[in-house]
């Protein structure tokens, strides 16, 4: 029964709210409303520790790395976290990469073709 009647006070509060959408714009299209996007938090990462960790990992390399290297040095860095989690992990990283490339921090000197052609890296300093 309790469900049934915050079920219902939603669905007023959803009706009320689309009443005052209209008074205010009666052209609205509130079907063209969308769902928020989530982001994939990952535990034992706080937002923006990925790129900072790319870049120390950066600044203290002295020879050419690839992305399996980087996602490894994270993993051996933060114990706490879960091989469940590397796929989100390669997405940031890489992303990190992509901004590091751009704007000529890192350089990309080749592939590996013996490891499935991952891009090889270099510190540009």
């Amino acid at each position: 029964m309790a469900i049934e009647k915050e079920l219902q006070d939603l669905s007023n509060k959803l009706n009320a709210l689309e009443v005052s959408i209209k008074i205010f714009e009666p052209d609205f299209k509130l079907h063209e409303i969308k769902a928020k996007r989530r982001n994939n938090k990952t535990h034992g990462i706080n937002k923006g520790e990925i790129p900072e960790l790319v870049g120390r990992f950066v600044r203290l390399s002295d020879k050419d790395f690839t992305l399996n290297d980087l996602i490894q040095y994270i993993f051996d860095t933060k114990p706490e976290l879960q091989e469940s989690e590397r796929s989100a992990i390669k997405q940031s990283v890489s992303q990190a990469l992509r901004r590091l490339s751009d704007r000529n921090i890192i350089l990309q000197v080749g592939r590996d073709t013996s490891a499935g052609s991952p891009i090889i890296w270099r510190s540009a300093y």
